[in-house]
């Protein structure tokens, strides 16, 4: 992890577990169906949005386009309708930055 300046000791931990749950992902996710590694990479875009760690989310928003192009115009809905936590971590995310990327995708919510 980059970092400059002062970060608080929680978000240098979340960065850790992100970091973590990433490499796992990569170098054993190759079973994990392409519609969920989207939702999944969304999901911890998510979290390092709210920590305004911007370039690491747009990586992994672009990331979940790549995974399953077409996911930011379609699919998310689904996932937002069927999971309340998703749609939660949804709504929290059209208040960063990340809503921008989002919106380059496909995203109209």
């Amino acid at each position: 992890m980059r970092s400059y300046g002062d970060i608080p000791i929680e978000h240098r931990k979340l960065v850790e577990e992100l970091e973590i749950l990433e490499r796992w992902f990569h170098a054993e996710g190759g079973g994990v169906p392409p519609l969920l590694a989207a939702k999944g990479m969304v999901a911890m875009a998510s979290d390092y949005f709210c920590i305004e760690m911007e370039e690491e989310g747009d990586r992994l928003l672009y990331a979940a386009e790549k995974y399953y192009p077409g996911y930011f115009k379609g699919p998310i809905y689904t996932h937002i309708n069927k999971d309340a936590e998703f749609d939660h971590l949804i709504y929290v995310m059209k208040k960063t930055i990340g809503i921008k990327t989002m919106r380059s995708l496909g995203f109209e919510g």
